[in-house]
């Protein structure tokens, strides 16, 4: 998503939701991105627990935007949990993409 936002040069929002004990995610955008517009809200099956920064359950939802620059805000630690392992996302990390011209 990150090559998305700096080739169009747009911001690129991401939410995970919980909808009937199932987590979801949406990618929207205000810019006409092609991919972006044909994405559907979907299921990220086997998630059964969400987790903040401060490792507290997230309930309802959580938002990140990835700015035209490439930056994600809010720069957190999230993270993902099944039965067998969880995953975790270091979006504090500095940019990793950056575009240069010749």
């Amino acid at each position: 998503m990150q090559i998305l936002s700096l080739t169009y040069q747009a911001d690129i929002s991401l939410t995970l939701y919980w909808k009937e004990r199932e987590l979801f995610y949406s990618i929207t955008s205000d810019e006409p991105i092609p991919m972006v517009a044909m994405t559907k809200p979907s299921p990220l099956g086997g998630i059964e627990k969400l987790t903040g920064q401060d490792g507290k359950k997230i309930k309802k939802e959580y938002t990140m935007t990835i700015l035209s620059s490439g930056r994600i805000i809010p720069e957190a630690m999230i993270g993902l949990h099944r039965a067998d392992r969880s995953l975790f996302l270091d979006l504090t990390a500095p940019l990793q993409i950056q575009w240069k011209k010749n």
